[in-house]
């Protein structure tokens, strides 16, 4: 659990995930939020118990150069009372994380350019920031992530 501040507090979570193919031109793995962009809170934590409760995604839009394979974090530190991710463990109360993008829009995180049938791991980092002017509660929402081989 995340405990508010005056200030803001920050917190985070990580998840590793593990990609394996035989194809010989590699994969993308992508993540987006389940939820599409006809929803109006489609990248937000949802609170289980109050329907009008949300914690906002940032607005921070991350992209991915496809040329070095790396996804660049290009906006401003957290604000209160969001969330996102990064795929940096750094100091990542001071890091720039990344919007999760609606389902129609997935962000490509890691791309390769040869099997690897043992598997690849890939850890993505969630962090929140909230303050005292967030609602109470538990906030969750279903996080989808895409590996394709690439052809």
């Amino acid at each position: 659990g995340l405990m508010p501040t005056k200030l803001g507090a920050f917190g985070f979570s990580s998840q590793t995930l593990t990609a394996a193919t035989n194809n010989p031109n590699g994969y993308q793995t992508a993540i987006s939020t389940n939820q599409s962009s006809a929803n109006s809170h489609a990248s937000d934590l949802t609170r289980q118990s109050l329907s009008d409760a949300y914690l906002s995604t940032t607005a921070n839009s991350c992209t991915w150069n496809t040329n070095s394979k790396t996804l660049t974090n290009t906006d401003n530190t957290l604000l209160n009372n969001t969330y996102g991710f990064t795929l940096n463990s750094t100091n990542l109360a001071a890091q720039k994380l990344c919007k999760i993008p609606d389902s129609t829009n997935p962000l490509t995180v890691k791309s390769t350019t040869a099997a690897n049938e043992s598997g690849d791991n890939t850890t993505i980092y969630f962090g929140a920031k909230v303050d005292l002017n967030q609602t109470a509660g538990d906030y969750r929402t279903t996080i989808i992530y895409t590996a394709l081989a690439d052809i």
